[in-house]
């Protein structure tokens, strides 16, 4: 949203609501808020996504009512819309679940019928398949890539195969009583999705963070990263986005007062106090609590925008600094 878009009276009167209502712990940091969404462009269910950022576009798996299905989709995240399928070239009875990408190929697992569980490598320009590795383990929550190594997620453990040898390098136990659904990479972090709709932030096979999707989604399943949003498919029977594709952004890492005075800085450290000992009690401080999660991310970057609107509501700030510090006494 640009600030040409937006009066900055208008601006103004949402910061004062922002600078109030200020949540967060910390602020934004690990909340999202649904920034697209389409319905499966393939007819049926999706399995598991993953972003392919050599040619920009969202690969995915099919899911049937019993079963996942042979073919590897290539969607178009601008419009929604699948560019063109790969189909396992020899089995008939295909079960494609897990799928990612990296240094512009796709990996994806096969769970087949009678022979071994294999990890295919896909060239998508030429749609050439390739066995990469026949783990002795199947993977049950999705693999990723890291740019050296796929990482595939069992009931207890992160197996780490190198991409040069295809040899397990590493073992590492998972602690969590939630299955995963799907798993992506942000160039950093492992990101996993478990059944309760929470997305894990895993260093080293520990859980360093762990984030709950929007209310409004259930069920989702499938995880991929393409350098700003976070991408899911969501199948809550009773859910305005059931059968689609969902594109989180994740909100930005301070809040407008942060930005302003510092993440430690006592303005905040007041006004974060007054967020839950005043409006965090009562059920209307928590109704305008869940709107400052939908305004903040779009004052924020107008705020970076402006020199003089930052100005302008930091004098806003100052005249309300006294008001919630009478909470205190």
């Amino acid at each position: 949203m640009k600030l040409s878009s937006l009066s900055k009276a208008t601006l103004t009167v949402w910061f004062f609501i922002a600078a109030i209502f200020f949540i967060s712990q910390p602020c934004l940091a690990g909340s999202f808020i649904i920034a697209d969404f389409f319905e499966s462009p393939f007819g049926e269910p999706v399995g598991d996504l993953t972003f392919n950022a050599s040619d920009g576009h969202l690969y995915a798996t099919g899911k049937s009512l019993l079963s996942y299905g042979s073919s590897v989709y290539k969607i178009d995240p601008q419009t929604g819309r699948y560019v063109e399928f790969f189909e396992h070239p020899s089995d008939p009875m295909n079960q494609l679940k897990y799928v990612t990408s990296c240094n512009g190929t796709v990996f994806v697992d096969h769970y087949p019928l009678l022979s071994r569980y294999t990890i295919y490598k896909i060239y998508p320009e030429d749609d050439i398949w390739t066995t990469f590795v026949e783990p002795e383990t199947q993977t049950s929550g999705g693999i990723v890539c890291d740019g050296s190594n796929l990482i595939l997620a069992g009931d207890k453990y992160l197996y780490t195969i190198s991409l040069s040898t295809q040899e397990e390098t590493s073992r590492e136990k998972l602690i969590t009583t939630a299955s995963y659904q799907g798993m992506t990479w942000d160039g950093e972090y492992v990101w996993a999705l478990s059944s309760d709709n929470t997305l894990h932030k895993i260093e080293d096979g520990i859980i360093v963070d762990e984030t709950p999707l929007p209310s409004a989604l259930a069920k989702c399943r499938g995880l991929a990263y393409d350098g700003e949003h976070f991408w899911t498919y969501e199948e809550g029977l009773f859910s305005r986005y059931r059968k689609n594709i969902i594109k989180l952004k994740p909100l930005g890492e301070l809040c407008p007062a942060e930005l302003i005075y510092g993440e430690d800085s006592p303005e905040v450290t007041l006004l974060k106090h007054f967020r839950d000992a005043v409006l965090a009690k009562t059920d209307e401080g928590r109704q305008l609590i869940e709107l400052y999660y939908t305004w903040s991310p779009w004052i924020t970057e107008a705020l970076k925008q402006s020199k003089e609107l930052k100005e302008e509501v930091q004098t806003i700030i100052e005249e309300i600094i006294p008001l919630t510090n009478k909470g205190r006494k």
